[in-house]
């Protein structure tokens, strides 16, 4: 991932999100990337995810890979580090990572696809160039 619009997030962590074993829970990845991508429209890109809800449009999850290097054990602080890597009409693709807090360790990476979705007329709606341009 080049540097250029690769932001970091921290993870909340909940006991809850841990199996008996105290190992993040592999369903959790899904909701920490979206958590991520919400905060980072918000905070880093300035462009809030109320933007597309005022619209009536919604972000479906299509695709999500990942590979697991590294546990993340109860204790241990995770960013979550996003990028978008690529837009193609309705599909935004995004890489992530999960690293501990100071970077030194990779946990996890992969990427997720996002389709943008109008829920008034149900069909998929290709970005526009504005929202393009704020993202990549």
């Amino acid at each position: 991932m080049s540097q250029e619009k690769k932001f970091r997030t921290r993870a909340n962590l909940r006991f809850s999100d841990f199996d008996l074993q105290g190992v993040l829970n592999s369903r959790q990845y899904i909701d920490l990337v979206a958590e991520a991508r919400i905060d980072q429209m918000r905070d880093c890109y300035k462009f809030p995810m109320d933007e597309f809800t005022n619209r009536g449009q919604t972000f479906i999850l299509s695709q999500f890979t990942i590979e697991y290097v590294k546990p993340v054990v109860f204790g241990t602080a995770v960013e979550v580090e996003t990028q978008i890597t690529s837009i193609e009409g309705p599909i935004a693709n995004i890489a992530f990572s999960f690293l501990s807090k100071n970077g030194e360790k990779l946990h996890a990476k992969g990427s997720v696809k996002y389709v943008l979705f109008d829920m008034k007329n149900q069909k998929t709606v290709a970005f526009t160039e504005e929202d393009k341009a704020a993202f990549i």
